[in-house]
């Protein structure tokens, strides 16, 4: 089973300004998510007052918030907990696609978030 991973404008511009180490122990969490979605190093809880954003620990200090859907989950924000609690327009679903990019931004500059191969089996958390 493949899930697609996808993200907002702001989570790659968020994730851009990240220290190097905490991007690299993104991808690893972001895998162990694909993986077990359960396991308990991630604590994954809905956001409070939504019903479809859930937010995930990288580390004791930063986390982020997606939308999860099917075989896809979409990354909104990453960030300490004083950059999640910023107020930001909520989307209504998935079914709405993230905002476009300004047309001067360079196709080369985006950071690559992999597609992640899961493993057979593994139940949708959508």
């Amino acid at each position: 089973m493949t899930r697609e991973v996808t993200f907002t404008p702001s989570f790659e511009r968020l994730f851009r300004r990240l220290p190097e180490g905490i991007r690299d122990e993104t991808y690893d969490k972001l895998a162990l998510y694909l993986e077990d979605p359960a396991h308990p190093s991630l604590r994954v809880k809905r956001v409070r007052g939504t019903a479809r954003i859930w937010e995930m620990s990288i580390t004791m200090n930063y986390r982020l918030t997606f939308e999860a859907e099917g075989e896809r989950v979409m990354l909104r924000r990453i960030g300490t907990h004083d950059v999640l609690r910023q107020p930001q327009a909520r989307r209504a679903g998935l079914a709405l696609p993230p905002t476009p990019a300004p047309a001067t931004r360079s196709p080369t500059a985006a950071v690559p978030i992999p597609t992640f191969q899961a493993p057979d089996g593994l139940a949708s958390s959508g």
